[in-house]
Protein backbone atom coordinates (compact mmCIF):
# COMPACT_ATOMS: atom_id res chain seq x y z
CA UNK A 1 0.00 0.00 0.00
CA UNK A 2 1.46 3.38 -0.86
CA UNK A 3 2.01 5.78 1.69
CA UNK A 4 0.96 9.33 0.89
CA UNK A 5 3.52 12.33 1.40
CA UNK A 6 2.69 15.35 1.81
CA UNK A 7 4.29 18.88 2.37
CA UNK A 8 1.84 21.23 4.46
CA UNK A 9 2.32 24.43 5.66
CA UNK A 10 1.21 25.05 9.81
CA UNK A 11 3.62 27.55 12.27
CA UNK A 12 6.77 25.52 11.91
CA UNK A 13 7.54 26.85 8.68
CA UNK A 14 11.58 27.91 7.85
CA UNK A 15 11.55 31.65 8.81
CA UNK A 16 7.68 32.05 9.95
CA UNK A 17 7.34 33.34 6.40
CA UNK A 18 4.80 31.47 5.18
CA UNK A 19 6.14 30.77 1.63
CA UNK A 20 5.52 27.15 0.56
CA UNK A 21 8.02 27.94 -2.53
CA UNK A 22 10.38 28.18 -0.08
CA UNK A 23 9.49 24.86 2.21
CA UNK A 24 9.74 23.20 -1.56
CA UNK A 25 12.65 23.82 -2.33
CA UNK A 26 13.80 22.83 0.58
CA UNK A 27 12.32 19.28 0.40
CA UNK A 28 15.75 18.06 -2.00
CA UNK A 29 17.83 19.56 0.07
CA UNK A 30 16.87 17.92 3.39
CA UNK A 31 17.03 14.60 1.37
CA UNK A 32 20.70 14.91 -0.19
CA UNK A 33 22.88 11.70 1.29
CA UNK A 34 26.57 12.10 1.04
CA UNK A 35 27.74 10.91 -2.48
CA UNK A 36 27.60 11.86 -5.81
CA UNK A 37 24.68 9.83 -6.89
CA UNK A 38 21.31 11.51 -4.74
CA UNK A 39 17.83 9.61 -4.87
CA UNK A 40 15.87 12.87 -4.12
CA UNK A 41 12.32 13.44 -5.27
CA UNK A 42 11.55 15.60 -8.25
CA UNK A 43 10.45 19.06 -9.16
CA UNK A 44 7.22 17.16 -10.24
CA UNK A 45 6.66 14.85 -7.03
CA UNK A 46 7.74 17.85 -4.64
CA UNK A 47 4.53 19.84 -6.29
CA UNK A 48 2.78 16.79 -6.22
CA UNK A 49 3.28 16.62 -2.21
CA UNK A 50 2.31 20.34 -1.39
CA UNK A 51 -0.66 19.77 -4.02
CA UNK A 52 -2.73 16.11 -4.30
CA UNK A 53 -0.46 14.98 -1.77
CA UNK A 54 -1.42 18.16 1.26
CA UNK A 55 -5.49 17.87 0.32
CA UNK A 56 -5.23 13.50 0.76
CA UNK A 57 -4.71 14.61 4.33
CA UNK A 58 -7.76 16.48 4.47
CA UNK A 59 -11.64 15.57 4.30
CA UNK A 60 -11.91 17.11 1.76
CA UNK A 61 -8.86 15.85 -0.47
CA UNK A 62 -11.44 14.00 -2.86
CA UNK A 63 -12.83 17.59 -3.51
CA UNK A 64 -9.75 19.57 -3.67
CA UNK A 65 -5.68 19.65 -5.08
CA UNK A 66 -5.95 18.65 -8.66
CA UNK A 67 -8.29 19.91 -11.53
CA UNK A 68 -10.59 17.33 -12.61
CA UNK A 69 -14.45 16.89 -13.27
CA UNK A 70 -15.88 17.50 -10.10
CA UNK A 71 -13.52 18.88 -7.86
CA UNK A 72 -13.67 22.92 -6.68
CA UNK A 73 -11.08 24.66 -9.06
CA UNK A 74 -8.31 25.98 -7.31
CA UNK A 75 -5.60 27.96 -9.46
CA UNK A 76 -2.48 29.78 -8.81
CA UNK A 77 -1.09 32.38 -10.93
CA UNK A 78 2.55 32.82 -11.12
CA UNK A 79 4.15 35.63 -13.49
CA UNK A 80 6.06 33.77 -15.71
CA UNK A 81 7.44 36.55 -16.88
CA UNK A 82 9.28 36.98 -13.43
CA UNK A 83 10.56 33.43 -12.91
CA UNK A 84 12.16 33.25 -16.90
CA UNK A 85 13.70 36.82 -16.36
CA UNK A 86 16.97 37.33 -17.56
CA UNK A 87 17.59 33.78 -19.31
CA UNK A 88 15.76 30.39 -18.67
CA UNK A 89 16.89 27.81 -20.72
CA UNK A 90 14.29 26.18 -23.17
CA UNK A 91 14.76 22.79 -22.31
CA UNK A 92 14.13 23.57 -18.41
CA UNK A 93 11.10 22.29 -17.65
CA UNK A 94 8.20 24.77 -16.31
CA UNK A 95 7.93 22.73 -13.54
CA UNK A 96 11.97 22.28 -12.41
CA UNK A 97 12.08 26.74 -13.10
CA UNK A 98 8.85 27.37 -11.55
CA UNK A 99 10.06 25.71 -8.22
CA UNK A 100 13.52 27.05 -8.30
CA UNK A 101 12.91 30.65 -9.44
CA UNK A 102 9.54 31.80 -8.42
CA UNK A 103 8.90 33.84 -5.36
CA UNK A 104 6.03 34.79 -3.45
CA UNK A 105 5.46 38.28 -4.78
CA UNK A 106 5.87 36.34 -8.61
CA UNK A 107 2.31 34.37 -7.49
Amino acid sequence: MPVNTAIGMNEAVINGDRDLLQEMRMVPHAHRVLGMENDVPTSAKVLGMATIGGTKTTACGDTIGALGLGRAAGIVLVDWEQVSFRYLDSEKSLVDAMLQRAETSDV
